[in-house]
């Protein structure tokens, strides 16, 4: 959704829906076609997407926190770098996330 407002709001680019919607089911109907095991496809799957969360993150914050473009609206520096860590947190996890899903293992401590 976050994407989609960037999208649509600021760079005035939109994409139909038809697209949109052929565009989420080429993959699926590949992956039934391909015979590949459901459960680790859907894991993939969401490996790749939370990937793309952190870009519209990151844009939401540098421009929230741009006064010329929100104006009086604009993000207070707390807010601005509570969001930054959020997205670092986000992306420290998504890190962790593919180290994990394609067979590392992380040290146990204690």
């Amino acid at each position: 959704m976050a994407g989609q407002v960037v999208m649509q709001g600021f760079v005035n680019f939109r994409i139909p829906i038809w697209l949109r919607r052929l565009a989420t089911l080429i993959p699926a109907l590949a992956a039934i076609y391909l015979g590949l095991n459901p459960t680790m496809t859907l894991v993939v799957s969401q490996v790749v997407l939370s990937f793309t969360l952190p870009i519209p993150v990151i844009t939401l914050i540098v421009f929230t926190r741009n006064r010329a473009l929100m104006g009086k609206l604009v993000n207070h520096p707390a807010v601005t770098a509570l969001a930054i860590g959020c997205a670092a947190i986000i992306l420290l996890l998504n890190v962790v996330l593919l180290y994990q899903t394609f067979g590392g293992q992380l040290p146990t401590f204690g």
